[in-house]
């Protein structure tokens, strides 16, 4: 059974908190089911 997914990423550089105490590397992954937007997944590295 396949799952309709899609995928969000952020870079950390890119966000206020991380510019404010300093942490610029790193991104954040979220699968997410395309209609329920249920997360289904998170990767942060």
């Amino acid at each position: 059974m396949k799952v309709p997914y899609e995928v969000g990423r952020a870079q950390f550089k890119h966000l206020a908190r991380a510019q404010i105490v300093g942490m610029n590397v790193g991104t954040l992954k979220i699968l997410f089911h395309r209609e329920t937007k249920e997360i289904l997944g998170i990767h942060c590295f």
